[in-house]
């Protein structure tokens, strides 16, 4: 039961309660306001997720389509044997939370129709209830992660199928083009919402002002032919296109809110952890490079501009690997195959931004240690110690006195681990993982400088 079905529903005013205003009346309205509010919030991260995946990939559907398949068939393969992947997408397309936006719901049933060739491929309806459960019970933040991916693929597909006739000077009048018919599609709607929330009083009379209405139509106007009944249903029909639907609260209410209200740690939020990196074979450069581009978010959760030279400095650096990366995927597949490549060259830019990632990666790592194991230390403490370990060695005068102020600037300990999502046993743990996989990824490639010196001569 939601807690605005229990509060008492007697007559209301307009607006806020203002003085003599009973006490039951003033805190029904702000129960009510609040849950508002609340709904409102958590659709809000849902849209400014989607819209971030879309940016991320700059507006192209094929690589968002492309992650969300790798990342449901690694699913299927750990968790769910048996299951295939068009039947697990068809149960994500169910959870979406933009059901009421109907031409994206319109696409997202296509596009499963399109995957389910064989009848067989369907879930039944004890098999899906089953699926829900498992997802929902272990995994709800990955199937977030699902949802977002889904909706941002199905919004940018449907964009460049509506121009797809068009014709444009270059790519990048298209590319704004595609952008804004993205942002003219993707309008969220409350309504649904505020439907929830209407006085049951409001909705009953609203209700009998219908019946009236249409007894007054019976009395008043001749009785419509059924060629007229056909006209009055296809002009609804076409007005009603690309209106928002109502959502179906038995598959798409109770799941949304579960997905959202799942308390999110940092570390659930990673597009790619440290701990998924592959080293079996040499260190996956593409995944290496996603788990650290986490680590820059986790220094904005600092909020302070002192760290903005940490950030630029670690950007850069992951920018210089991934332009040699891109040279030649298959040869710079691994680190380890990266800089034997660059070996032989004068100029080893990316070796070289590799050197000073770790070294940076080093400084975090050691500092986030030495907080987990010193539960009341505080932040400027264990950052501060942790530079002195690390990079304090390689940077001169000026940059020593710039982190020495970053230092100063870190936040404090309690208000860091509420940011960051950390303050059970099993959150601790999680982090832990995380950071310890950091660690043996940065002792791995230093063993690869210490055994190779050549690489980073001169640097």
């Amino acid at each position: 039961m939601q807690l605005y079905e229990v509060v008492d529903n007697g007559p209301r005013g307009k607006g806020r309660p203002s003085k003599g205003g009973a006490a039951l009346r003033a805190k029904r309205y702000y129960v009510k306001n609040h849950l508002l509010v609340l709904e409102k919030r958590r659709l809000k991260r849902y849209v400014v997720k989607v819209k971030k995946i879309i940016e991320e990939y700059k507006y192209n559907p094929a690589p968002i389509l492309d992650k969300l398949k790798n990342l449901c068939g690694n699913h299927i393969r750990r968790h769910f044997e048996g299951v295939k992947e068009c039947q697990l997408l068809h149960f994500i397309n169910l959870s979406r939370e933009d059901q009421y936006l109907k031409f994206l719901s319109d696409q997202g049933q296509l596009f499963i129709e399109t995957l389910i060739k064989n009848p067989k491929d369907t879930l039944c309806t004890e098999k899906l209830e089953q699926l829900q459960t498992d997802m929902m019970k272990k995994h709800s933040m990955l199937l977030f992660s699902f949802c977002t991916l889904l909706s941002a693929y199905l919004l940018v597909h449907h964009a460049e199928n509506l121009l797809r006739n068009q014709v444009f000077e270059n790519d990048e009048q298209k590319l704004e083009k595609i952008k804004d018919t993205c942002l003219t599609l993707y309008v969220v709607s409350y309504d649904h919402i505020v439907e929830n929330y209407r006085d049951e009083e409001h909705q009953h009379y609203q209700a009998e002002v219908k019946v009236e209405e249409e007894e007054n139509i019976v009395q008043h106007v001749a009785t419509p032919t059924d060629e007229e009944k056909d006209n009055d249903r296809q002009q609804n029909a076409e007005s009603n296109a690309h209106r928002p639907v109502k959502p179906s609260h038995c598959l798409f209410s109770p799941l949304l809110f579960q997905l959202l209200d799942y308390k999110m740690t940092y570390f659930d939020d990673l597009s790619k952890s440290y701990v998924d990196v592959d080293t079996k074979n040499g260190i996956d450069t593409q995944q290496f490079l996603e788990a650290t581009e986490g680590v820059v978010e986790l220094f904005e959760l600092l909020q302070s501009t002192a760290f903005t030279i940490v950030q630029n400095d670690m950007n850069g650096n992951i920018k210089k690997i991934r332009e040699r990366y891109n040279l030649n995927p298959e040869v710079n597949a691994t680190l380890q195959s990266l800089m034997a490549a660059e070996a032989p060259e004068k100029k080893r830019n990316a070796t070289q931004a590799l050197l000073w990632l770790t070294r940076g990666l080093d400084f975090t790592a050691e500092a986030l240690v030495r907080s987990l194991d010193n539960k009341g230390e505080e932040l400027n403490t264990s950052f501060t110690e942790a530079y002195g370990n690390t990079l304090k060695k390689y940077h001169n005068f000026v940059v020593k006195g710039a982190f020495g102020l970053a230092m100063k600037a870190c936040p404090y300990r309690e208000a860091f681990y509420q940011k960051i999502g950390v303050a059970s046993d099993a959150e601790v743990e999680k982090m832990k993982k995380w950071v310890y996989a950091l660690k043996n990824i940065i002792r791995i490639i230093q063993t690869v400088f210490e055994a190779n010196p050549a690489y980073i001569k001169g640097m």
